[in-house]
């Protein structure tokens, strides 16, 4: 996955049907590694990548647990020209965390952090840029004046997150179906 969280890509038999399984190189879109004999190389498109395994049981949950244990993750090369120290990687951009207990304010909104966030990585989205420009706009505004702020904080806990909670418990009869249709996910917001 991507610094988003969109699927870059599965490796599995359908997108990958002469090699389903075995040795993979991830390697930066437009960048010339020596890539090992008998590995299939993946391009990614930005310099951070989530990467999500899942092996399935089918009844041998021994077997499933060797195959896990049996991953291996090999760094291959230094990108930062150091072949003491390896690769750099960039420190993800500090944003105001948020719990249930502590919900998300105004303070996500402030426009040097939007701004970074956004530069960070390429978003594949399709209308990434629609929703950029939106998020960017209220960024503007926030920053403009106090009393601005403070509209949109109150807007946040005033509509937005009561409209969420609502969704995530099932809009209580207000809609077909809600994200505490999922299982599990009502639970989060009680």
């Amino acid at each position: 996955m991507d610094e988003w969280a969109e699927i870059i890509t599965n490796i599995n038999e359908r997108n990958y049907p002469e090699d389903p399984y075995g040795r993979y190189t991830l390697c930066l879109k437009g960048s010339q590694p020596e890539i090992p004999a008998g590995a299939l190389r993946v391009d990614l498109p930005s310099k951070k990548a989530k990467m999500l395994a899942r092996v399935e049981r089918q009844g041998d949950d021994e077997g499933a647990i060797q195959l896990q244990r049996s991953f291996k993750i090999i760094k291959a090369g230094s990108p930062s020209g150091d072949p003491v120290s390896g690769p750099v990687v960039e420190p993800a951009v500090t944003i105001p965390m948020f719990t249930n207990q502590k919900p998300i304010t105004v303070d996500a909104s402030n426009q040097a952090m939007v701004e970074a966030v956004l530069d960070s990585a390429p978003d594949a989205v399709s209308n990434a840029a629609d929703y950029q420009k939106n998020v960017l706009a209220i960024a503007e505004f926030v920053g403009a004046s106090e009393a601005n702020g403070a509209a949109i904080d109150a807007m946040i806990k005033g509509k937005a997150l009561p409209h969420l909670i609502s969704l995530a418990r099932g809009c209580e009869g207000r809609c077909s179906r809600g994200l505490g249709q999922h299982p599990g996910m009502a639970q989060i917001w009680r």
